[in-house]
């Protein structure tokens, strides 16, 4: 990944991360803390539930006091007692309840007025239950059955007044505000049995509501319950939250795109000198850097640019210094290189003079020798100075799509004498049927090294192989000879300087501007096993 990548990364990273955490953390911590208060609110509104329904229930007894103690119920057992039959009807809704019967101690209805179907009927009490009191319980009128509070007073010794309300709508609105949600009345006895179970005004919970019984029936007909939603809570809290991380992930959104787009320019900036970079690198010193906008980068341009014209001034005089170093280097050696030959040439000039003036008897004789050495040092001489002007004017390489095994072909044709002895072997291990080169220039690399590897010892053994390595091919020569000395191995890429009697000490150094016109490497070795090798890397 590149610098501008892991910046963009880090900085989306830093702008995604926190309002994640922070997000995370409100969450968790004030859902926590909202169900804690939920629980807390709907526990209080239990309990004032809990008193009202209480209340109700004080207040529907002292109602059924206020009746039993009234004039008109006093007249109505009057009535009772003299004729059985009551004229004077007592009215339970002028003391807030919507029925009335007067009982015997048999639960036996003598008087009702507004349910007159009862007369004579018997009261449905459940065994075991208090008679006296108030409960919950299913009463009918006209309009067929209605869940109802009723409360038993004693009259006398054998009679009894039984009065109460219908638990309707408009009644249960008072508890709907104090729960802060509708009350639900359930007849379903499925439902009835299972929430019977439950401890009135105790606050149950599951994954979807929580779930109060405040009211069970007597009679096991109905039950007065309550639920709450708990994802209310939830949903409003998500809401605020959905809120929150909108607002936050667009502020970071927005940090983003300033981000990426600073970068971006940055990058820009950057990539600008970088490639003015690679052209200093290959050599272009001649175009300044423009920075795209004024700032910093436009002060940085500016250095880079004056830097680069002082290294184009120093590169001048730098390569006009190595070139008159390189002259003078290769003149002194050119120097010492024919002082060699011309000293033996002026010695047998002076021999050969010397021999005429005395009037030698050995004179032809003396003429024949000291002309041979004339003629060998003088074709010396001029095999030095060709060498010299072919290293001199060597033209870089024709690079075309060669055929591998037609060059290693024509090695092989020019060494068949010592392929023949077995003193030379020739292995192609490359894959590669065309490889891009100069063959005429590698060929001269190969009898270049071929050569001097023969020579290094006259009855080893050489070995050319060709290998692939990644996108190089690998060309290695190797021989059984003495190997190289250190000091051969630091100076063998030196003109004219040489080990062999008769060499010239440019061989390698040909060789080695050949692999490096290729944009290859050659390398110098000795093997573990004694010998030397060459080793030769162009990329194919």
């Amino acid at each position: 990944m590149t610098f501008t990548g892991r910046i963009r990364l880090l900085l989306i990273a830093a702008a995604i991360l926190p309002p994640l955490a922070v997000t995370a953390v409100i969450y968790f911590k004030t859902m926590h803390q909202i169900e804690s208060d939920e629980l807390t609110r709907l526990r209080a509104n239990l309990n004032q539930t809990s008193g009202e329904i209480a209340q109700i229930r004080h207040s529907c007894s002292d109602k059924t006091d206020a009746i039993a103690s009234s004039e008109a119920m006093a007249r109505t057992l009057a009535e009772l007692r003299r004729s059985g039959n009551v004229r004077t009807a007592i009215d339970p809704s002028s003391f807030g309840m919507d029925f009335l019967e007067i009982t015997d101690a048999h639960d036996n209805v003598l008087y009702s007025y507004n349910r007159p179907g009862l007369v004579g009927q018997k009261l449905d009490i459940r065994p075991g239950e208090t008679k006296l009191g108030s409960r919950f319980l299913t009463e009918y009128d006209f309009r067929g059955p209605h869940p109802a509070l009723a409360v038993t007073q004693t009259l006398t010794d054998k009679l009894f007044v039984y009065s109460g309300i219908f638990l309707e709508d408009e009644r249960l609105k008072l508890l709907e505000a104090l729960l802060q949600s509708k009350p639900l009345l359930i007849t379903d006895q499925d439902q009835v049995s299972l929430l019977s179970s439950m401890e009135p005004f105790k606050l149950y919970e599951n994954a979807e509501y929580y779930e109060a019984l405040l009211i069970p029936s007597s009679d096991n007909e109905f039950v007065l319950s309550v639920r709450w939603d708990r994802n209310q809570s939830q949903q409003t809290l998500s809401s605020l939250l959905l809120t929150t991380m909108i607002v936050a992930f667009s502020s970071a959104l927005i940090a983003i795109l300033l981000g990426i787009w600073l970068t971006g320019r940055a990058k820009r900036e950057v990539d600008n000198l970088v490639a003015a970079t690679a052209r200093v690198a290959a050599g272009d010193f001649g175009e300044p850097v423009m920075a795209y906008e004024e700032g910093e980068f436009s002060q940085l341009a500016d250095a880079f640019t004056s830097m680069t014209m002082k290294l184009k001034g120093a590169r001048r005089e730098l390569v006009a210094t190595e070139k008159i170093a390189a002259w003078q280097t290769v003149g002194r050696t050119i120097a010492h290189e024919l002082k060699n030959p011309l000293s033996p040439i002026a010695i047998s000039a002076d021999d050969l003079r010397r021999s005429y003036q005395e009037k030698l008897p050995n004179f032809e004789s003396i003429l024949y020798e000291t002309t041979s050495t004339i003629r060998s040092e003088v074709g010396r001489l001029t095999k030095l100075l060709d060498e010299f002007v072919g290293f001199a004017r060597m033209r870089p390489p024709e690079i075309i799509n060669a055929n591998l095994n037609d060059l290693s072909d024509a090695v092989g044709n020019i060494y068949r004498k010592e392929i023949d002895a077995s003193r030379l072997t020739i292995t192609n291990r490359s894959n590669r049927k065309q490889v891009s080169l100069d063959p005429e220039s590698i060929t001269q690399l190969l009898i270049n090294l071929i050569k001097n590897s023969l020579e290094a010892d006259e009855t080893g053994q050489v070995t050319l192989r060709f290998e692939d390595n990644d996108n190089f091919l690998v060309i290695s020569v190797e021989d059984s000879g003495p190997g190289f000395s250190a000091d051969q191995l630091e100076s063998l890429f030196t003109p004219f300087k040489t080990t062999k009697a008769a060499g010239t000490g440019l061989g390698l150094v040909v060789s080695y501007r050949i692999a490096r016109d290729h944009n290859g490497t050659l390398e110098l070795y000795n093997l573990e096993t004694g010998g030397a090798g060459v080793r030769v890397s162009i990329p194919a």
